[in-house]
């Protein structure tokens, strides 16, 4: 069994995040995402968050780190962002939603990701070749409304289909 505890830091954790080859640990809390050591239970890098306005926290409902690092995050102000977790800085942000997004699944292959909350509507996200030299990003792929009257709090992936609830 692995026991250790995280560094104290100022505000909560509301979500978290195990990297699946490395011993790293990513948390989201409020107006900030920590990468943490697992051996070390110390804060390795700090990713700061925009607030919608100046008096009203960001909260960071989910975080998930795909093998190549990359970190997606989704939170109360209906962003979901995708971050470089080597280098702290953000790669692209989808503002998608009214509010709070407070579902978020990836697929198996790491090449699609499912946001939702508290509007009813899915939003999927696919890592697609871009351009002649082969390199790829992330874009916006699909819209699903009207599934669900109220707010989607779980998302799961399957081989065929996404399951929310």
């Amino acid at each position: 069994m692995y026991e250790r505890s995280l560094n104290k830091q100022d505000k909560r954790i509301l979500s978290i995040a195990w990297h699946v080859e490395e011993k790293l640990i990513v948390t989201g809390s409020i107006d900030n995402i920590r990468i943490w050591n697992a051996n070390t239970g110390h804060t390795m890098q700090r990713l700061s968050l925009d607030r919608a306005n100046v008096t009203m926290e960001t909260i960071v409902w989910n975080v998930a780190i795909l093998k190549d690092y990359t970190i997606i995050s989704t939170d109360s102000i209906g962003k979901v962002r995708f971050w470089d977790g080597h280098h702290g800085t953000l790669i692209k942000s989808f503002f998608t939603h009214k509010a709070d997004i407070l579902a978020l699944s990836v697929s198996k292959e790491e090449d699609k990701v499912y946001a939702a909350g508290i509007d009813p509507k899915i939003v999927q996200f696919q890592y697609v070749p871009v351009g002649s030299q082969g390199k790829q990003q992330w874009v916006q792929s699909r819209m699903l409304e009207d599934l669900h009257t109220h707010d989607v709090r779980a998302l799961a992936c399957t081989e065929q289909n996404i399951i929310s609830g």
